[in-house]
């Protein structure tokens, strides 16, 4: 996306878009699971430091090609 004119703010709002879409698929099959609320929970701590990492990746990348002249 770097190179493609996107901003940071772009490709923030991009993985908040895929975090949402994620938890909606997730919504729609645990729902009737037993112990639903328990896996949620833990999964919920895990999407949260996958999504948290590759932002901040994503983050420090742009800055970095910025850094560096490779985007204006």
């Amino acid at each position: 996306r770097l190179l493609d004119d996107f901003t940071i703010g772009d490709v923030m709002a991009e993985f908040s878009a895929l975090r949402r879409e994620i938890w909606s698929a997730i919504w729609r099959v645990v729902t009737d699971t037993p112990n639903s609320i328990q896996f949620l929970q833990e999964l919920s701590v895990r999407v949260g430091e996958t999504f948290d990492a590759i932002s901040t990746a994503a983050a420090e990348a742009w800055v970095d090609a910025h850094g560096v002249g490779a985007i204006n």
